[in-house]
């Protein structure tokens, strides 16, 4: 079976990820905090961004 949606979050700590959000939006940064609400990541260019994990469609991690 696949792992528990904390596990995942929590392994991708520290780790550049796309984050797709409902509206059609999408980020890329490093994902530098989560708590059971919301999602921290911060963008290349130092900007950090709370984003609600209701608005999340999907979240992965990427290369670049």
């Amino acid at each position: 079976m696949g792992q528990e949606p904390l596990d995942f979050i929590h392994e991708l700590q520290d780790e550049r990820v796309l984050i797709s959000l409902v509206n059609g939006k999408a980020f890329k940064g490093k994902l530098i905090g989560a708590d059971p609400y919301n999602l921290v990541l911060q963008q290349d260019s130092g900007l950090e961004l709370m984003i609600s994990k209701g608005n999340v469609v999907y979240l992965h991690a990427t290369q670049q």
